[in-house]
């Protein structure tokens, strides 16, 4: 191949069993890097650049797909939206005349295992964010936890107190760091006062201290830890894409009541 240049991305959606998309509607997008164009479970990324090899296109594109899985991720669940790589569509822009260039598509065999109970079949997929999100190390450990929780291997305060202690150590601070982190994220410092009660005084059995054995968290105090911890992650992603950004307070009017 004298010029290859890479037109085009595939990519398939994955998820887990309780979603099902067979109703949801195409969805389309554009960017300064690509048109996207969601259908029938693909992904085509139509790219505007040059890229000359598949693991060039890939990158330009991986952020973006980070972004948009961890988006998902915290509006519906860890498992509403992976997307996994087919095929790149590749030309060659100065061909040997006389020799043509192609490049099928992969077959690929999908194998169902069992029959699995449907909970969510929404009409439409889940969106890209609308703002600039980012992963980050810190923003990937705190996610970590996060899914570590929802599929059962971490109690609900343990895995939020983490987070907390994420969000204070990245300020550098070895004082007031808990009011450094209110600032930094622009949270209002009882959202994480709160947080930090209910994780140290609270949690049954799993709680993260002796002292919170014999105190269930209430229904709402679960929802409130969850939907912090939700919010909290998401403001990480929003500064490590953008630390500049304008950031709108989290207050404890944006969350459950306790």
């Amino acid at each position: 191949m004298n010029d290859p240049h890479v037109v085009a991305l595939n990519y398939k959606v994955r998820h887990g069993p309780e979603f099902d998309y067979s109703s949801a509607k195409s969805l389309r997008t554009r960017t300064n890097g690509f048109d996207l164009r969601l259908e029938d479970g693909n992904v085509r990324f139509a790219l505007y650049g040059h890229h000359a090899t598949e693991r060039e296109a890939r990158d330009a594109v991986d952020g973006y797909i980070r972004a948009w899985e961890l988006n998902a991720a915290l509006e519906y669940g860890p498992n509403a939206l992976k997307l996994e790589f087919d095929w790149a569509e590749i030309e060659d822009r100065k061909p040997t005349p006389g020799v043509t260039l192609a490049r099928p598509k992969p077959i690929r065999v999908a194998v169902a295992l069992g029959t699995p109970q449907v909970i969510a079949a929404p009409l439409a997929y889940p969106s890209p964010p609308s703002m600039g999100l980012a992963r980050s190390p810190d923003v990937d450990s705190m996610y970590l936890r996060f899914t570590g929780h929802h599929a059962g291997r971490e109690p609900l305060t343990s895995m939020a107190y983490f987070c907390l202690t994420v969000l204070e150590a990245s300020t550098g601070k070895h004082q007031r760091r808990r009011e450094a982190a209110a600032r930094k994220y622009c949270i209002d410092r009882q959202v994480l006062e709160d947080l930090g009660r209910l994780c140290s005084a609270k949690g049954g059995a799993g709680a993260r201290k002796a002292e919170g054995l014999s105190r269930e968290l209430t229904s709402q105090e679960q929802q409130f830890l969850l939907m912090a911890i939700k919010a909290i992650i998401r403001r990480a992603a929003e500064l490590a894409h953008d630390p500049q950004a304008p950031l709108k307070p989290i207050t404890l009017g944006n969350l459950p009541a306790i």
